[in-house]
Order: structure tokens, then C-alpha cells, then sequence
């Protein structure tokens, strides 16, 4: 149990060495784009992507941005309304997610409607 606590207290110190490491190598930006600011741990913000993205614990500095708005795909922040818009893209065809805007693009496969549990015979 003690050498549990004490892999624990190491990684933790080692986390916050690396923060400090990483701040001290790269310094905060002067000027960040529209709608964002600069953070000492800027590297995992939530993006607008279907796609899920991987975080390290590794941290360093960058812009983030401001509440309210959220990554794009193409790096720009857009208000979270912006992100949740959706195509609705008619039977054969399929959304993909581009920069701005979404678009619909012929299915590589044909889809079905849905059916509602319980009406399948």
C-alpha cells in the first residue's frame, strides 16, 4: 500500500515538473486568434469534431478558447451553437464534417430508414 502511495506522489510530481518544465521551454503567445486567450496548459480543449480526440498529460502552453466558443476543425473558435449544427442530408447521402460548412456527399453505401423497435416483420 505504501509503494501504491508513493508511485502516486511520484507521478504527481512528476506531472507538475514536467507543467513547470514546459512553461519554462515554451512561453505563453502574445497574441492569440479571435476568441481565444492564452492558458500556461493550452494543448487539450474540447474540439467540434466527430471524432474523438486524444489528450496527453504532457502540458504546454497555447491558446484556448474563451468561453462559450470551441475549436473548429479548421483551428478557429465558433460559438458551441455553431458546432451543433447538423446537415440534414437526404437518404443516399451523408454529412461530412468539413471546415465550414458541412456538406452532403453521396454514401459510399446505401442507407436505410430507421425503423422505429418493435415494427420490424
Amino acid at each position: 500500500m505504501q509503494f501504491l502511495v508513493f508511485l502516486i506522489y511520484l507521478g504527481t510530481y512528476l506531472q507538475i515538473s514536467l507543467a513547470e518544465v514546459n512553461v519554462k521551454t515554451f512561453p505563453l503567445p502574445k497574441n492569440c486568434p479571435p476568441h481565444s486567450h492564452a492558458e500556461k496548459c493550452g494543448n487539450c480543449e474540447p474540439f467540434c469534431d466527430p471524432e474523438p480526440r486524444v489528450c496527453t498529460l504532457n502540458c504546454y502552453p497555447g491558446c484556448v478558447c474563451d468561453s462559450g466558443y470551441i475549436r473548429s476543425i479548421n483551428g478557429t473558435c465558433i460559438t458551441i451553437k455553431q458546432c451543433e449544427n447538423t446537415c440534414n442530408c437526404p437518404k443516399g447521402t451523408t454529412c461530412v464534417h468539413a471546415p465550414t460548412p458541412r456538406v452532403c456527399i453521396r454514401a459510399p453505401c446505401f442507407q436505410f430508414d430507421c425503423v422505429k423497435p418493435g415494427n420490424c416483420s
